[in-house]
C-alpha cells in the first residue's frame, strides 16, 4: 500500500529530480575560485572570483576586471562579497574592503560608494551588509 501511494503521488506532484550543471573556467568563468554567489532580481547569477566577478545569464558568462586605463572598471578582481542596493545597482565589495557599485543601466561601475552613502545620510563608514526588505534598504 505504501509503494502505491509513493508511486501515484510521484506521477500526479512533481518531480524530485533537478537538472545540475557544472560551471567552471572550461565553460568561460574567470577563475574556479569562487568567493560568492548572488542571484539577482532579474535573475542573473554573479559569482565572485579571485580573478574577477563574473555574470552568468544560463548560458554564458560575462567578466568584469579591472582596467588601469578604465575608471569605471572594477577597482579590484578579488571580489569578497555582492549585495543589492537601492535603485537595482549592486554593491561589489573587493579584497581591500572597497565597495564599487555596479549600474546595469549603463554596464559601469562607480568607485565612489561614499558619496551614495551620504547621499542617504549613512555615515561614511563601510556597511558590512545590506539587506532588502520590501520597499527599504538596511546598510548594517
Amino acid at each position: 500500500m505504501l509503494f502505491c501511494y509513493f508511486s501515484s503521488a510521484r506521477s500526479s506532484g512533481q518531480s524530485n529530480e533537478y537538472i545540475f550543471s557544472h560551471l567552471s573556467a572550461a565553460n568561460g568563468l574567470s577563475n574556479n575560485h569562487i568567493t560568492t554567489i548572488y542571484k539577482d532580481a532579474k535573475g542573473f547569477m554573479w559569482f565572485g572570483t579571485i580573478s574577477g566577478l563574473n555574470r552568468y545569464d544560463g548560458y554564458q558568462f560575462k567578466i568584469f576586471k579591472q582596467s588601469q586605463r578604465d575608471t569605471t572598471s572594477i577597482v579590484d578582481n578579488y571580489i569578497e562579497q555582492v549585495f543589492e542596493g537601492p535603485n537595482g545597482k549592486l554593491w561589489i565589495e573587493c579584497r581591500a574592503g572597497e565597495y564599487n557599485i555596479y549600474d546595469p543601466a549603463t554596464d559601469r561601475f562607480d568607485r565612489n560608494y561614499v558619496a551614495f552613502l551620504r547621499k542617504w545620510h549613512l555615515p561614511d563608514s563601510r556597511p558590512l551588509h545590506i539587506i532588502k526588505g520590501q520597499n527599504s534598504f538596511c546598510f548594517v
